[in-house]
């Protein structure tokens, strides 16, 4: 019986509509029209049909063969079998990798392998050992090139960073372009460093106590698009802020409480000034303190040092790390940090309003430089060429732009950022345009000096502390600073 019904229904319906189109098909317009139409629709079926047939469904997914890959840092720890993200982007991300690692057979670990100072300490010895639990070390830059120049990293082509999925990441420039100079031969680097140096920051500020010394409330907002945030006004507006509100001659509330080691070099750097340069012509490390504009960095940070307008932890028997309180509680209007400071030490929750602006521009420069400090990775040498293609593969996937395949992807970033501030104006106004903007990042030259090229007790906190003439401070260090550079450039073989 069933045999029977399937081959008696397709002979009603063909029956069915032959008599439909013979009545007309409903149609009372004029006969034959709708024999034109039903031509066109079986054209575009076949058209259809054929564009169906030539679709390429391109190669199949690599198969990386289970590889779990760790990438060890100092701050934190990501899986995508634990993590919990609590934002949309975060939720995002995560649906993201979690497909990719089933996809192509992998896994990758971020772990806290330690702190700052065991990672420092440790790492060259388990890359001297071969040690292969882990895979990628995020390493400061003078920890790279000490190990880079030992032969303890393995070999990376360019090729993965400027063809395929590579291409469509946010490699940094400047940072890349150091990491090669390690490399034995043209084509390969020994290092790579991924996404916007988030060490680029510029000025926090609280809304609240602009509005209670008679200025708007987002004044630096205002400056900084007008183009008037610069280190006249930046002065300005540091002494309507440093205010005695209980008329006992005592300051109640700075302009600024910072750490000196943000303030100084990003003062220097923002007009277009470096304690440490490299030679275009032969590579050497070289001591760039004596110009002009490093003169006038260094006098400007004296200048507010001395019209008391920088709180001091010696001002409030304070830690080294006072600034951090004194901006979240409103005793201090600004400070100076990292980009990536923001969500952590500068919460979004805090009692008063706040925003982010680039630092203050010099008399020097044409735009607000940003410092950047930009951490490297790298693979040790345990690993052979087809391990290290393995894991650079696994590490563009995992690392892609959300949107990689739709229009506007470059603006990811910022959902990632809107759970760290409280002004979406810091994004849009100051990140977007400034302290994001490659054109505008200068690397630290001094923070690359294999073994590392101190400028903090012998230098910055000096100076900010104001024990002594900033002019013989710098005198004195110039002899220390000449030798640490000489010894760089003999490790380089740059004689």
């Amino acid at each position: 019986m069933k045999k029977g019904l399937r081959i008696l229904l397709p002979a009603i319906l063909l029956a069915l509509v032959l008599a439909f189109a013979a009545c007309g098909g409903g149609n009372g317009d004029t006969e034959g029209q709708d024999e034109q139409p039903a031509a066109d629709t079986q054209a575009e079926t076949d058209a259809n049909d054929t564009q169906e047939e030539e679709v390429d469904p391109g190669p199949p997914p690599r198969d990386l063969g289970g590889i779990e890959i760790v990438i060890a840092n100092w701050w934190s720890e990501y899986c995508t079998e634990t993590a919990d993200p609590q934002t949309f982007a975060g939720r995002e991300r995560l649906e993201d990798r979690r497909m990719l690692e089933e996809l192509h057979n992998f896994r990758i670990r971020e772990v806290r392998w330690g702190s700052w100072d065991d990672v420092r300490d440790n790492h060259p010895l388990r890359l001297a050992t071969g040690y292969r639990e882990v895979h990628v070390w995020v390493l400061e830059p003078s920890w790279y090139a000490t190990v880079a120049l030992r032969g303890l990293l393995a070999p990376i082509p360019e090729t993965v960073f400027t063809e395929g999925r590579g291409a469509d990441m946010n490699w940094h420039d400047e940072s890349m372009a150091y990491a090669r100079m390690f490399a034995d031969a043209d084509g390969y680097t020994l290092g790579f460093t991924q996404g916007f140096g988030e060490t680029a920051g510029g000025v926090y500020f609280n809304m609240r106590l602009f509005e209670e010394a008679g200025l708007p409330r987002d004044y630096p907002f205002i400056l900084q698009a007008e183009g008037r945030w610069d280190w006249e006004n930046f002065t300005r507006v540091a002494r309507l802020l440093t205010r005695d509100t209980t008329g006992d001659g005592i300051n109640d509330t700075f302009a600024l409480a910072t750490f000196h080691q943000d303030f100084l070099p990003r003062a220097i750097v923002s007009n277009g000034a470096a304690i440490v340069d490299i030679c275009s012509d032969t590579g050497r490390f070289i001591n760039a303190s004596q110009t002009p504009e490093f003169y006038e960095a260094l006098a400007w940070v004296v200048q507010l040092r001395e019209e008391g307008l920088a709180m001091h932890e010696d001002d409030i028997g304070g830690e080294w790390n006072f600034f951090v309180e004194q901006f979240n509680n409103g005793h201090a209007a600004m400070r100076a940090g990292g980009s990536y400071i923001a969500g952590a030490q500068v919460n979004p929750n805090l009692a008063d309003d706040w925003g982010f602006v680039a630092f203050p521009m010099g008399p020097r420069a044409t735009g607000h430089y940003s410092f950047m400090s930009q951490n490297l990775m790298a693979i040790p040498a345990a690993f052979d060429a087809d391990e290290v293609d393995k894991i650079m593969y696994a590490f563009t996937l995992w690392n892609r732009p959300l949107g990689v395949d739709e229009e506007g992807a470059d603006d990811d970033w910022k959902f990632e950022q809107l759970p760290n501030h409280n002004q979406i104006r810091s994004i849009e106004e100051t990140m977007a345009l400034h302290t994001r903007n490659q054109d505008l990042q200068r690397t630290p030259f001094h923070s690359l000096v294999p073994g590392g090229f101190t400028i903090g007790d012998g230098f910055a906190f000096r100076v900010w502390t104001g024990e002594f003439d900033a002019q013989t401070i710098l005198e004195e260090v110039q002899l220390v600073w000449n030798e640490t550079l000489e010894r760089a450039n003999e490790s380089l073989g740059l004689d």
